[in-house]
């Protein structure tokens, strides 16, 4: 394994989330529509890079969180739907207006503010109702009397009513059914006063694999499309596969006599003579600080463990029992590796962490090199098989 001229890196496989949009599709069944989540940059796969695969896969909407997320893919030529599941404050609402998208609202003074913008083209908005979570969102008794009052507004448009479920665990399945139950009284209850809603959307990854009643018309995907749940899927679940690897390299290797410290701290003493080396990640750039002495790496497919804690830059490793290890050699902290696999759920669980937080962190502050399978070549037309992004905060708009 060779790898980019990079120190610490990770890679975006696109053959695999192509192939991952496909399984979801085929499973939440035909003639619903994927509201694909590519919020804080794609979870840190890439946003204009996910939405352009995903529309070779025949996806037409994407779900952001805040106003400069939908202006960049706007900018990256992406004309489909975009959704903004945060609230939008009122300075923001011209520029949203502007570009097209489509805001949330909880409220009826900003549904009202939005009318008076509008222009020659009504607003299409997506309505949030608070069914458990209580974060965002009408509350049922405002739902049942303010919606139809926005439906009567000039210059706006209800695209879609969604709600946010609480659990994140398949053990509170039945709390999401309990918000599903008082989600569809309140539909029921504004259609009767004449409310027309062209789309529905609750469902969210943990609910797609365990929760099928929550689809209605529209699903709204997110870390299942990345292949973020692996080890974690449902035997007759879409087995998607992880999007996401991350690799660093060995800087140097030194001895450490018995009895010796390692790294910061005086937190790991040499059991006996051991081989260490010094590798390229910390925690500067998203790999988890709370990995010191359990999280593992791979080395020539082979694990070696953390000695001591995870530095801002450098972390130590215990290459002892392997075969000689050199200055460059490929680490793979998050991936695989011939036979061996850090998977996502074991960085999340040594660190004390989510999945989420993981591919977020690691994605947004490395550069990526992104994969592309031979039938799927980079949108500028760039036919390599890998491309390098420098996704530095510098380099972003």
């Amino acid at each position: 394994m060779n790898g980019p001229e990079e120190k610490f890196w990770v890679e975006i496989n696109i053959a695999a989330l192509r192939q991952n949009i496909r399984l979801v599709q085929e499973y939440i069944g035909a003639g619903r529509h994927i509201l694909f989540v590519v919020k804080s940059d794609g979870y840190g796969h890439g946003a204009v890079e996910v939405a352009r695969a995903a529309l070779g896969e025949g996806i037409e909407s994407f779900g952001v969180a805040i106003l400069a997320e939908g202006l960049a893919l706007r900018r990256a030529g992406i004309t489909e739907e975009i959704v903004l599941l945060q609230p939008s404050l009122e300075f923001e609402l011209a520029e949203v207006i502007a570009a097209g998208l489509q805001p949330s609202l909880s409220e009826l003074a900003t549904a009202r503010r939005l009318s008076d913008l509008a222009l020659e083209e009504p607003v299409k908005v997506h309505l949030e109702l608070n069914t458990g979570m209580n974060r965002m969102g009408f509350d049922p008794r405002e739902a049942v009397a303010d919606i139809p009052r926005i439906a009567q507004l000039p210059g706006i448009h209800i695209t879609g009513v969604f709600t946010h479920f609480q659990p994140d665990s398949p053990s509170s399945i039945g709390e999401i059914k309990k918000q599903l139950q008082l989600f569809n009284s309140i539909i029921k209850k504004l259609a009767s006063r004449g409310v027309e809603i062209p789309h529905l959307h609750a469902a969210s990854s943990l609910s797609i694999l365990h929760c099928p009643e929550s689809y209605f018309d529209t699903v709204r995907p997110g870390l299942l499309m990345y292949g973020g749940f692996n080890g974690e899927l449902p035997p007759d679940g879409p087995q998607t596969t992880p999007v996401m690897s991350c690799r660093s390299r060995v800087l140097h290797v030194r001895r450490v006599k018995r009895g010796g410290w390692i790294h910061y701290g005086e937190v790991f003493q040499a059991p006996a003579d051991m081989a260490v080396a010094v590798i390229a990640a910390g925690y500067g750039a998203g790999y988890p600080r709370a990995l010191a002495n359990v999280g593992e790496v791979l080395i020539a497919g082979r694990r070696a463990a953390i000695c001591g804690v995870v530095g801002m830059d450098m972390t130590m490793v215990d290459v002892s029992a392997l075969p000689p290890v050199l200055p460059g050699d490929v680490v793979t902290l998050l991936g695989r590796d011939g036979d061996e696999e850090i998977t996502l759920a074991e960085l999340a669980e040594k660190s004390q962490s989510i999945p989420y937080e993981i591919v977020c962190r690691l994605g947004r502050n490395l550069p990526r090199v992104l994969e592309y399978p031979e039938i799927c070549p980079p949108a500028d037309g760039d036919k390599a098989r890998t491309h390098l992004i420098d996704t530095q905060p510098s380099a972003r708009s």
